[in-house]
């Protein structure tokens, strides 16, 4: 009897440890999917990281700003000095 009572609870044990088994199998088996669309979620992102800051960089460049200030209708500064007019000193004498 005692041997019956446990070989059934070393086969229950068997079973109930591969149900485990599986359940566990099958909760990492779905976070590495999530893990390898998350992945490449990021190395999209990544790509257009870079992709945007070439176009930052073009945009900000100098000869890129006078161009558009250019056709924005600016024009190169000029510099006008204004002379005073010679003013009256009073005298003293």
């Amino acid at each position: 009897m005692k041997k019956r009572t446990l070989l059934s609870v070393l086969i229950s044990c068997t079973i109930v440890l591969s149900l485990v088994q599986i359940v566990v199998s099958h909760s990492l088996s779905i976070v590495g999917v999530h893990l390898t669309r998350i992945d490449g979620e990021m190395e999209g992102l990544r790509a257009s990281n870079e992709f945007l800051k070439h176009q930052i960089a073009s945009a900000s460049a100098i000869t890129a700003i006078a161009e558009q200030a250019q056709s924005n209708g600016f024009s190169s500064a000029e510099y006008r000095y204004f002379e005073l007019p010679p003013v009256a000193m009073r005298s003293d004498n």
